[in-house]
């Protein structure tokens, strides 16, 4: 139980909108400092709400530190705007029930002080969220859910490469999520389904149920018009194909089967740089298969960037953002890709698919298959006016996006349903 740091004496003012999320908050220095895209994302909410209630769990400092792609910025700029209510992490049954009794009152006391109630509903055990749902259910209050993955079906495929044990796990928990988050979201005014995968799934169990976007970004329109001409140049030159992806390096992302691809692709002659920016548990295995390959010349691992702006000029100035994920979920990398007029070329999903559906600034194949992937990449790279042709798809497909947009909708939204 977190009992030392100050927080359980917390007096609840009323406010306009209490938010749960799972994106964790954590103390360090004397001061509470969360995520700089939460922090982002935080500032927007707050242009469409003036006063919030944001709770979120409370990481350790040990436990922080493996969460490879998090950069961690103070809070406190944000004034008497923002209550913060930091909730203790509970990954276990026993350390759910030791502070049920204290945490399900001050989650109470929010719901009490608050106009609009939003959860982010996420896990099965220590959904803080969840919980608060329930609460407002009880209470007969009015309430949006948030998904931005389908996690009894993450659940499943994130195991697939794990030990029996943590299979049959998976196996177990996954039918119990799919009720319990059914349930949430059958009693929710609102459903808002990050992602096409999100809204597929979810979108007949709610009476008011929305497809949202997760973007923290706003772009200058004339720099991404000046990258994408200079990146059209530069494939009809004949400049080896700057390939890109940017996150972590975990199972769900499949990086085994992205260095195959590109592997797959080079022996047979095509001209190509590859960049995977991030880092996870996974890194120094993907680094030894780059080895084994004999691709430490074609593929880089730099590991994490702190610095989004130069993840952000990573993305705008390659030529194709390739990505292999395995799972339901709604990475915001390939929406920075388009944004950027980066065409996306990897593995089938309806959230990706629906992001290029208009303007055809995409490719897929079928999950799983990296040599299809691979044949797309020969494919292009012989055909370089096709993937010019992309470039321009992409810029039109990415146009849509904005961050001031999109919570903008999602903000009225809880408005007119709660």
């Amino acid at each position: 139980m977190i009992t030392t740091l100050g927080f359980d004496d917390l007096k609840i003012r009323p406010c306009s909108h209490f938010l749960m999320v799972p994106v964790p908050l954590l103390y360090r220095d004397g001061e509470l400092h969360l995520e700089l895209q939460a922090n982002i994302g935080l500032r927007q909410w707050l242009s469409n709400f003036d006063t919030m209630i944001v709770a979120a769990p409370l990481l350790a400092e040990a436990d922080a530190a493996t969460l490879y792609s998090f950069v961690w910025v103070p809070a406190v700029d944000f004034g008497s705007a923002v209550q913060f209510v930091p909730l203790p992490a509970v990954p276990t049954t026993k350390s759910f029930l030791q502070n049920w009794s204290r945490i399900s009152s001050q989650i109470n006391e929010c719901i009490e002080n608050s106009r609009y109630l939003q959860f982010g509903i996420s896990y099965l055990i220590g959904d803080w969220a969840g919980i608060g749902a329930e609460m407002a259910i009880r209470k007969r209050r009015r309430y949006a859910v948030h998904m931005d993955k389908v996690e009894y079906r993450v659940l499943l495929d994130a195991s697939r490469n794990e030990s029996r044990s943590r299979r049959l796990k998976a196996r177990v928990i996954s039918p119990l999520t799919r009720l319990w988050h059914h349930r949430l979201i059958r009693h929710a005014s609102l459903s808002l389904c990050h992602g096409s995968d999100c809204f597929e799934a979810y979108k007949s169990l709610s009476p008011a149920s929305y497809l949202i976007h997760d973007i923290h970004i706003e772009v200058d329109a004339g720099e991404v018009d000046r990258l994408g001409a200079r990146k059209q140049e530069e494939i009809l030159g004949g400049r080896p194909l700057m390939l890109c992806y940017t996150g972590r390096m975990v199972e769900d992302k499949a990086p085994r089967d992205w260095v195959r691809a590109v592997a797959h692709a080079h022996k047979r002659g095509a001209r190509l740089k590859a960049i995977w920016l991030g880092d996870g548990p996974l890194r120094d295995e993907i680094a030894a298969l780059v080895a084994e390959y004999g691709m430490s010349e074609v593929i880089t691992l730099p590991g994490f960037e702190s610095d989004r702006q130069r993840v952000m000029n990573l993305i705008g100035s390659s030529h194709l953002m390739l990505f292999t994920h395995i799972t339901p979920e709604s990475p915001r990398c390939l929406l920075e890709a388009l944004m950027h007029g980066t065409p996306i070329l990897g593995y089938e999903t309806a959230f990706s698919k629906d992001l290029v559906a208009k303007n055809g600034g995409g490719i897929h194949v079928e999950s799983g298959n990296f040599e299809a992937l691979a044949e797309m990449l020969i494919k292009l790279d012989k055909d370089r006016a096709a993937l010019a042709q992309l470039v321009r798809n992409a810029r039109l497909d990415g146009k849509q996006f904005s961050s001031r947009e999109v919570f903008r909708h999602r903000s009225n939204l809880i408005k007119r349903y709660l």
